[in-house]
C-alpha cells in the first residue's frame, strides 16, 4: 500500500488538518441502551498507515474554493461548517490530499471530512470538538466512523453522530496482517443497505460489547480478537468476503488472535500478537498468499 502523500505544488499556505484512515472495525452491530433503545454502532480500528491531509487559508475570493471537487463529501462537510463560521464577504481556500484508496473500507470519506474541517477551523481561528466534527460528518456522508476521536476507544452510533460509550482505555496493542479481499469490487457505503440483524444476533452483540469492554480494560488483545472474529462472522451474511472461512483457518493454524473486517468494505485484517515470532508470521503470510491474497504486516497497531 503506497503511503506517500505529496502536497500539491499550488497548495495554499495556512493551517493544516490531518486525519488517519481506519481498517474497518473490531465490532459492529446493533446495541441496546439503558432505556431499551436500539442503535447501530461500531468500534473503529484506527489505521495510521493511511491518512488525509488538508490545507486551508483565508482567501480574497468570497465563499469556498475547494479542491479536488471530486471529494464531494468533504466539500459538503466544509460547507456545513462554514455556514456558522464564515462571515459574508469572507473566503477560504481548501485543498485535500489523501493516500487512502476509496471504496474498500479504509475510511477515506471520513478522513477527508475530518482533515478538511480541522484545517478550516484552524485557519479561521475557530475551536471545534471531535463530537461536533462527528455530527458534521454524519450529515455530510450519512454513515461515518469514529476516527475523529483520539485516546480512549469508543462505541459510536455512526448514523446518528452520537458516542454511545467511551471505554476505560485505548484498544490493546496488536499487529495486523492486512489485505484487500476483493480489489476489483469496491463497495459504495451509501448504496450498501444496512444489515438487518435478527433478535438472536442483537442479543449476541450485547455480549460482544461486554467482551470488548473487558478486553480494553485488561489490555487483552486475544479477547478483542475473539470479539472481532465473532462480529465478522455475524456480518458475513450481509457482505460476504471471498474465501473468508479459509482466512479464519489460516489465522487459527498460524496462531492469529482473530480476524477483523471492514463491515462495509473489502479490507480484512488478521490480528496477531505484537511480539509474534518470525516462523508464525511467515506461516500466516504464506498461507494467505496460497489462497490468493497479497498480505502486508503492520506491527504494533492500536
Amino acid at each position: 500500500m503506497n503511503t506517500a502523500i505529496q502536497r500539491p505544488r499550488n497548495s495554499c499556505a495556512g493551517a493544516m488538518g490531518v486525519a488517519n484512515g481506519h481498517h474497518g472495525e473490531v465490532l459492529q452491530g446493533v446495541f441496546v441502551d439503558k432505556h431499551g433503545g436500539h442503535h447501530r454502532g461500531l468500534i473503529t480500528l484506527a489505521f495510521p498507515y493511511v491518512q488525509t491531509i488538508a490545507w486551508a487559508a483565508p482567501s480574497a475570493t468570497p465563499g469556498l474554493q475547494f479542491s479536488p471537487i471530486e471529494r464531494e463529501k468533504a466539500h459538503r462537510a466544509v460547507m456545513l461548517f462554514l455556514r456558522n463560521h464564515l462571515k459574508r464577504g469572507e473566503g477560504v481556500d481548501v485543498q485535500v490530499c489523501s493516500n487512502i484508496p476509496m471504496g474498500f473500507g479504509l475510511g477515506s470519506s471520513t478522513a477527508d471530512i475530518v482533515a478538511a474541517v480541522r484545517a478550516c477551523a484552524r485557519a479561521l481561528g475557530c475551536g471545534i470538538s471531535p463530537k461536533e466534527i462527528f455530527q458534521i460528518a454524519v450529515k455530510a456522508e450519512e454513515a461515518s466512523d469514529g476516527t475523529m476521536f483520539r485516546g480512549n476507544a469508543c462505541l459510536v452510533a455512526h448514523r446518528e453522530g452520537r458516542v454511545l460509550e467511551t471505554f476505560a482505555k485505548s484498544l490493546p496493542h496488536f499487529g495486523l496482517v492486512s489485505f484487500n479481499a476483493s480489489p476489483d469490487r469496491p463497495v459504495d457505503t451509501i448504496c450498501f443497505e444496512p444489515a438487518r440483524y435478527n433478535e438472536d444476533e442483537v442479543g449476541e452483540f450485547q455480549e460482544l460489547l461486554r467482551m470488548a469492554s473487558r478486553a480494553i480494560a485488561n489490555d487483552d488483545a486475544a479477547l478483542l480478537g475473539q470479539t472481532a472474529t465473532r462480529s465478522a462472522l455475524i456480518n458475513e451474511r450481509f457482505l460476504p468476503q471471498p474465501r473468508f472461512q479459509e482466512v479464519l483457518e489460516s489465522s487459527l493454524c498460524s496462531g492469529g488472535l482473530g480476524v477483523q473486517v471492514a463491515h462495509s468494505g473489502r479490507m480484512i485484517g488478521v490480528m496477531v500478537a505484537p511480539d509474534i515470532g518470525v516462523i508464525q508470521l511467515k506461516r500466516l503470510l504464506g498461507g494467505l498468499r496460497e489462497i490468493g491474497f497479497l498480505p502486508t504486516y503492520y506491527p504494533a497497531l492500536a
